[in-house]
């Protein structure tokens, strides 16, 4: 195991540990939760992966980044998918609601991330 990992691994261990046996992350591993907290989980996460994904790939030069950098783990895509789901009705509430008042709406984003990203403006606007 490199330096990197074994630091990350030993610095996060009593974060991860608490984490891991709060209520809610028991009830997820048994396959038990309610919809509105894996949804605001999910958004969370995607929030973090999206910062870090950003970061690294716009980093991806230096030869530290470069060297720690593996695409295929990327998940904020997959995440953006999720609340794609999870938030449709959101979304279909503000494009009602655009329609309705007859304002014009801007062109569908091309990514799902863009997509996300524009749904959560929209939503605490």
């Amino acid at each position: 195991m490199s330096n990197l990992s074994t630091s990350l691994r030993e610095g996060t261990q009593q974060s991860h540990t608490a984490a891991e046996n709060t209520a809610f992350m028991k009830c997820l591993m048994k396959g038990i939760v309610e919809r509105e907290p894996l949804r605001k989980l999910f958004a969370d996460l995607y929030f973090v992966y999206d910062a870090l994904e950003t970061a690294l790939r716009s980093n991806l030069e230096h030869p530290m980044i470069g060297a720690i950098y593996f695409s295929e783990l990327n998940r904020a895509e997959s995440l953006a998918q999720d609340l794609a789901f999870y938030y449709a009705h959101i979304l279909h509430q503000c494009i009602d609601t655009r329609i309705e008042s007859k304002l014009i709406l801007t062109p569908a984003p091309e990514k799902p991330a863009d997509l996300v990203y524009s749904l959560f403006l929209l939503a605490i606007s």
